[in-house]
């Protein structure tokens, strides 16, 4: 072994103790460290025996290392938040993404028409009153009069999920999964979420949510609305009323014909233990899409999760999709991917669909709100 020269002498017990701990067998100013040259003790056979002998019996009196060992890095190597992660044993995670936000949007995925439309507005005419037919003797002069129109623009709304995603991050989260490909999958649902809430309690005059967005079902039927003062529970009649007069010709109006209900879950139940009677059990209404529902003469009652599901603010919509196609999304542009600039080792993207929502005549529609 190389050695440099001797300096003072190590004093005490004590002294030595420690410094046999550390370099057993080993003299006071031993090199046992330089790269250059070649030195590195500590790999000696002798060297790493004796360190065992030195341990050996401190280490058995503790006990063996076990799972339950104190094996856990303190966190804030890795982040002030993170806990704790184990030091000496490997984990394995699961290969599959346990979506938590994961929600169904069946109004947004086809249970309103949507409709293709080319141009920055839904742009279409309607026909409130036709001329007035009348009985005439032979011969009588005859007055013409005309039926009356009306002209409606509703302009094209913007909808857009951003995301970014490092380069380091793209790198390192392929031993898991592809962490850019789960972004891009969770902006698309983002989307679809936000459209299928706005589809329902769009309001563009309150709030920031929906302030650039299209009127939903709460804000635009406002013919048929009715207040259930937060203890009236929804009983059969309240949908046979719905019904009937959506079906009722109004002035100059013909009528509606209901084909579709959306609540919420408690409602839906409520709904259900009143029909449980009636229920015929065995044959399933399955919609295309498969979304749960049960029907009431024929029309399917959908619950969906975007609806409002507290007390007092739970409603329930009896509408009207299909007459002179009544409800339509019309789409300038479906959810799209598109890259953004790259200005850092990052990746930018997003998710942009460009539409709007008309209801052509919101009186084919009737709204019970307020409900327990």
């Amino acid at each position: 072994m190389a050695t440099i020269a001797q300096g003072s002498a190590i004093a005490g017990d004590m002294d030595r103790q420690r410094f046999g701990l550390s370099f057993p067998n080993t003299q006071h100013g031993t090199v046992y460290l330089d790269i250059q040259k070649g030195i590195d003790i500590r790999t000696d056979p002798q060297f790493q025996t004796s360190i065992k002998s030195f341990y050996g019996a401190d280490l058995e009196t503790k006990g063996p290392v076990t799972t339950t060992s104190n094996l856990m890095a303190v966190g804030t190597s890795y982040s002030a938040t993170s806990g704790s992660i184990p030091a000496n044993l490997p984990t394995w995670v699961d290969r599959k993404l346990y979506d938590l936000t994961l929600k169904k949007t069946p109004l947004a995925s086809g249970l309103i028409p949507r409709v293709a439309n080319n141009g920055l507005f839904a742009d279409y005419i309607t026909r409130t009153s036709v001329q007035t037919a009348v009985w005439n003797p032979e011969g009588a002069a005859l007055t013409s009069v005309s039926g009356t129109y009306s002209r409606v623009a509703a302009p094209m709304k913007y909808l857009y999920a951003v995301g970014e995603v490092s380069g380091p991050l793209m790198v390192a989260s392929k031993v898991w999964q592809d962490a850019l490909a789960m972004e891009i999958e969770a902006a698309y649902k983002a989307v679809k979420y936000l459209e299928e809430n706005t589809i329902i309690n769009g309001d563009v005059a309150t709030g920031t949510t929906y302030l650039n967005g299209f009127n939903g079902f709460e804000t635009s039927i406002t013919t048929n609305n009715t207040t259930m003062s937060g203890t009236t529970e929804i009983t059969l009649a309240h949908l046979d009323t719905a019904l009937s007069t959506i079906r009722t010709p109004v002035s100059t109006y013909g009528p509606g014909e209901p084909n579709l209900i959306v609540t919420d879950w408690r409602t839906y139940y409520r709904i259900k233990q009143l029909m449980r009677d009636y229920i015929l059990y065995g044959a399933t209404n399955s919609l295309n899409f498969g979304f749960e529902n049960m029907l009431y003469e024929g029309i399917p009652i959908i619950p969906d999760v975007f609806m409002p599901s507290t007390a007092t603010a739970r409603s329930l919509y009896v509408l009207d999709t299909q007459t002179q196609n009544n409800i339509q999304i019309r789409v300038l542009q479906d959810a799209t991917f598109e890259d953004l600039a790259k200005t850092a080792d990052s990746y930018k993207f997003m998710i942009k669909e460009y539409l709007t929502m008309i209801i052509v005549r919101q009186a084919w529609c009737y709204r019970y709100y307020n409900l327990p």
